[in-house]
């Protein structure tokens, strides 16, 4: 009886444990209970906030039980990162959804744990969302307060450039609802050029839709369209909703500006419908308005009329004095909640006062403690010198070995450039020969045309002989005045082309210099040569991914195995240097380097017959050659 009564009360005490510890997943979906139910409490929290993280920007809503429910198994531990890190979550959710008089608490909360913790990095992101709560709130000067902080944060922890770009934007939308108009584009424009040079996407399209936004209200509406066409292609590629209606937006309002408002209208509905998929209230709201304004002019009065009511109603549901309020309320209990813990400073020093004057006497009485241990205290300092002198010298051998380093690369670096030397005056050699056979054979004027485009050449390749790297055009441009060149000596046989596929921006490419002539060069002297007829050659570059370069050079020329024969007939009157010292250069640019220039050969046959030769240059973008 007594064993049956026992085990009765061990299982209800388990069911209440178990009915408190699942109390807090009231708002979770039956199917991530499910999921949550065995895990320990230290996996629960980590799943919950990795899903809820993952789910902030893109479905506010989604993320809010679980990041809710994240927060509570770790709110009683002492204060540390991962709670501030929940909180700036949880008001990246409530800002999303203009949920600001909870936005902001949270923030203040998350705020006080950053401080506490000294950590800086997670405080500029608390100061940052601050910042857009007051900006969303009607409190620009607020807001720019807090980008300010968040400046010199980022100028302390000597930040990546992305997260100046993100700060510039916001300090461009706060000046922008002032009405410094001229001050925001600036902000934008350096912000922009930060995320160009790095390629982000979502950074590229936002500050192309802020500065559409900025010409909008300048109405200079041809660079509104520029930028809004290129904001729509960068979200349509990289899944950007918000964006992406905006830039509806936009077309619309050219299209009402110009009268057009048919058109308008088509592009408000567009703007409506990605907008109240994601509730982008603010967006939701101007759209209605511009609706309102469309149908007014149109004189269709049922259409405006409920438009505008639709505007007024979410505007006013949105804008409150309730809201306003509260959150002026919210800053008050902040500065008052300031003002005491400079208090208990104040109070924690005098303490601190009392507590050093009572170690002076402790320290003392420490002190004839410290004599008698004294002859203690001597072999272990012994011990100590001898590890410092064993530590000096490890320091020693690790710089000696660091020097022997930055020799080496030197020394690769100085064969390199001798290599570069002695091959710019090998391709000048064999320009000159091309030039000089004209005026032998008596075509002087235009043997005097093509010196002229032969010294625009050499200055050109005597300008990339002083570079690392250079940009692709200009290693078009040498190609380009290179074959026009040899192309004298072929008469009309010979035709070439270079194609560059149209995702390639050939200005944006660095390569070392030269690295592509040497084997265009190689394909004219000993393919094409020594061929009968029509001769043609191909130079393509294309992109394999978005960090490789593929140049593929192909001649209808006599093959490699005939060109080996014609060679060797020549005997020691000329030896192919570019090829050698090519290879050599390659050896020297792989040195170091994870992924290499790679260079295939491939004789091209037809019937057994040699037909020409192509060779393909992959060229890894992702590391400094």
């Amino acid at each position: 009886m007594f064993a049956r009564l026992k085990y009765t009360c061990l299982v209800g005490l388990c069911l209440l444990v178990s009915l408190s510890t699942f109390a807090q997943w009231d708002g979770l979906p039956d199917s991530v209970k499910r999921i949550l139910q065995p895990m320990p409490d230290s996996a629960r929290f980590q799943w919950l906030f990795r899903e809820g993280e993952s789910q902030s920007a893109a479905n506010p809503q989604k993320a809010l039980p679980l990041l809710k429910t994240a927060y509570s198994i770790i709110q009683d531990q002492k204060p540390n990162i991962q709670q501030a890190r929940v909180l700036n979550e949880l008001a990246t959710c409530y800002t999303q959804l203009d949920f600001f008089t909870d936005a902001l608490p949270t923030l203040l909360e998350a705020e006080q744990i950053c401080l506490k913790l000294q950590a800086d990095s997670l405080l500029k992101n608390t100061y940052t969302l601050i910042g857009i709560v007051y900006e969303r709130t009607q409190r620009p000067r607020d807001a720019i307060a807090y980008y300010e902080r968040v400046n010199s944060l980022l100028q302390k922890l000597n930040a990546p450039p992305t997260d100046r770009a993100k700060n510039l934007t916001n300090i461009g939308h706060a000046l922008e609802d002032l009405q410094l108009i001229d001050s925001a584009i600036l902000r934008y424009r350096q912000a922009l050029t930060i995320c160009e040079e790095n390629q982000i996407a979502f950074g590229i399209g936002l500050l192309n839709q802020n500065l559409a936004s900025v010409h909008l209200r300048k109405q200079d509406w041809s660079t509104a369209l520029l930028h809004s066409q290129r904001a729509l292609e960068i979200a349509k590629s990289n899944q950007l909703p918000r964006i992406e209606a905006s830039c509806y937006q936009n077309f619309a309002s050219i299209e009402k500006d110009k009268k057009n408002y048919l058109e308008a209208i088509r592009w408000l509905h567009q703007s409506l419908a990605v907008a109240e998929s994601i509730q982008y209230n603010k967006l939701i709201i101007a759209n209605r308005n511009l609706m309102h304004e469309c149908f007014v002019a149109l004189k269709q009065s049922d259409s405006a009329l409920h438009y505008y009511k639709s505007f007024t109603v979410l505007r006013d549901s949105l804008n409150n004095s309730d809201q306003q309020k509260r959150l002026a309320d919210l800053q008050t209990i902040y500065e008052t909640n300031q003002k005491e813990a400079s208090i208990r400073k104040l109070q924690q020093e005098n303490e601190v006062s009392q507590l050093q004057s009572t170690r002076k006497n402790i320290i003392i009485a420490a002190l004839c403690a410290v004599f008698f241990l004294l002859g203690t205290g001597t072999f272990f300092f012994i011990r100590q010198r001898e590890a410092r002198k064993k530590n000096i010298q490890l320091q020693r051998e690790l710089m000696a070995t660091e020097e022997r380093r930055k020799l080496e690369q030197q020394k690769n670096e100085n064969e390199l450039n001798a290599l570069k030397a002695q091959m710019n005056p090998h391709f000048i050699f064999n320009a000159l020969n091309s030039i000089q056979a004209m005026f032998l054979l008596g075509e002087k004027q235009i043997a005097t045309e093509h010196l002229g485009k032969f010294s625009d050449l050499t200055r050109a390749i005597l300008d990339s002989s002083g570079k690392k790297r250079i940009s692709l055009q200009d290693e078009l441009n040498i190609l380009h005045d290179y074959l026009s060149l040899e192309k004298l000596r072929f008469d009309t046989d010979f035709t070439y082309r270079i194609d560059v596929n149209q995702p390639i921006n050939p200005y944006g490419l660095q390569l070392p210099p030269m690295l592509v002539q040497p084997y265009v060069e190689n394909a004219v002297k000993h393919g094409l040569m020594h061929k009968e007829g029509t001769k043609t050659l191909q130079v393509h570059f294309s992109l394999l991914d978005e960090n490789t370069l593929q140049v593929i050079v192909t001649d209808n020329g006599v093959g490699r195995q005939k060109a080996a024969y014609y060679n060797s007939m020549r005997g020691k009157r000329h030896q192919s240097f570019a090829t050698g010292a090519t290879e050599r250069r390659l050896q020297l640019l792989n040195t170091g380097r994870s992924r290499n220039i790679g260079v295939h050969y491939h004789d091209l046959m037809e019937g057994g017959t040699p037909v020409g030769t192509q060779v393909t240059i992959t060229i890894p973008m992702d590391e400094q050659l």
